[in-house]
C-alpha cells in the first residue's frame, strides 16, 4: 500500500478528530466555567420540585420547594397544573421547555437549567411539605435529562456537592386555597421576593425595555413581570396590530449588543437585531412567542 493511500485512509479520522476538538473547545468556552455569572437559577424536578438560586458573587443561595399538590400557572394556554403532574404533561406534549417556562413565571426569574427524571411520566403525590437540599449526586447532574450541556452539568455538580440545606435561605412558596386546591400565588410571591434572583449585570447596564404584543395584554404583563423580576426595567407594554412574525429583540445602540439584549434574546429564543427604538433602549417584540407564553 502506497503512502498516499495510507494518508487518504487516515483523512476521515483526522477530520473527525478536528471536529470533536472544535466541538470540545466550543462547548467548554461557552460553559459556566468560562462565562461566570452573578447568579444561576435551576430546578430539579421530582417528588419534591426544588428551585435553586446560587449566588456566585454574593454567596447567598436560595431554595424553594414546590410540594406536589400545589398548582402553578403553566404558560402556553395550559392554565393551572399540579406540580406533581407537570412531568406527565411534559411527557405527553414532548416539551421539556415547559419546566423552564413554568418555574420562570412562578419565581419571576430567568431559569437557566432544569433536571428531571428519565421516566417523567410519573405523577407525584404528597401530603406534607418538605425542604430539598443535600442530595446532589454525580448521577443526578450527569445522567438526568436536562437542557444543560456536559460542562455546565459538571460545573453545577461542583457547586452543589458540598452544600446542605443550611447553606440556603429557604423560601416557602405562597399559596391560596381556591375551591379546595392549593394554588401558588405569583402576585404575592413577587411582592415579597421580586428581584431576589436577578443577575447584578442587568442593574449595572440599566437598560430598559418596551414590550409589544398582538393579542393578550395579560400574557405581555406576565412576561413584563418576569423581566422586571430579573432587574430589567420595563417602561412600556404596547399592542401592535400587524402580523406578529418571529420574536425579535431590537437594540438601538452602536457597537456590540448589551448583555441585557443578548440574554433576553437567548431566554425567549428571539432574533437579535440592531434597529431604531424610541421609548426604550430595547424592544422585545413577542411575535409568535406570545402563544408559547400565553396565560389565562
Amino acid at each position: 500500500m502506497t503512502k498516499t493511500k495510507i494518508k487518504y485512509r487516515k483523512l476521515p479520522f483526522l477530520l473527525l478528530a478536528l471536529f470533536l476538538g472544535y466541538f470540545f473547545i466550543k462547548s467548554i468556552n461557552n460553559s459556566l466555567f468560562f462565562n461566570r455569572r452573578d447568579r444561576i437559577n435551576f430546578i430539579i424536578y421530582g417528588q419534591q420540585a426544588t428551585f435553586y438560586s446560587l449566588g456566585l458573587e454574593d454567596k447567598v443561595n436560595y431554595l424553594i420547594s414546590f410540594p406536589a399538590d400545589v398548582k402553578i400557572k403553566i404558560p402556553g394556554g395550559y392554565r393551572y397544573y399540579r406540580v406533581g403532574a407537570l412531568g406527565k404533561l411534559v411527557s405527553l406534549e414532548k416539551k421539556p421547555e415547559i419546566f423552564r417556562k413554568a418555574f420562570s413565571l412562578a419565581t419571576s426569574s430567568f431559569l437557566d437549567y432544569y433536571f428531571y427524571p428519565s421516566n417523567n411520566s410519573r405523577i407525584y403525590f404528597n401530603d406534607k411539605d418538605s425542604a430539598g437540599g443535600g442530595n446532589f449526586s454525580w448521577q443526578l447532574f450527569l445522567s438526568s435529562p436536562s437542557n444543560a450541556n456536559f460542562f455546565d452539568r459538571l460545573f453545577l455538580w461542583i457547586q452543589m456537592v458540598s452544600k446542605k440545606s443550611q447553606h440556603f435561605v429557604i423560601i416557602k412558596p405562597d399559596t391560596n386555597l381556591i375551591k379546595g386546591d392549593r394554588v401558588f400565588s405569583e402576585e404575592d410571591f413577587a411582592k415579597t421576593y421580586l428581584g431576589y434572583f436577578y443577575d447584578k449585570a442587568y442593574r449595572i447596564e440599566k437598560h430598559n425595555v418596551q414590550i409589544t404584543y398582538t393579542k393578550s395584554y395579560i400574557t405581555a404583563k406576565a412576561v413584563s413581570d418576569l423581566i422586571e423580576g430579573n432587574g430589567i426595567r420595563v417602561v412600556d407594554i404596547a399592542q401592535k396590530s400587524e402580523n406578529p412574525g418571529n420574536c425579535r429583540v431590537i437594540e438601538d445602540k452602536a457597537g456590540i449588543f448589551s448583555r441585557t439584549a443578548k440574554n433576553l434574546a437567548k431566554f425567549f429564543d428571539c432574533n437579535l437585531e440592531k434597529g431604531k427604538t424610541e421609548l426604550s433602549d430595547i424592544i422585545l417584540i413577542l411575535g409568535k412567542k406570545e402563544g408559547e407564553w400565553e396565560v389565562n
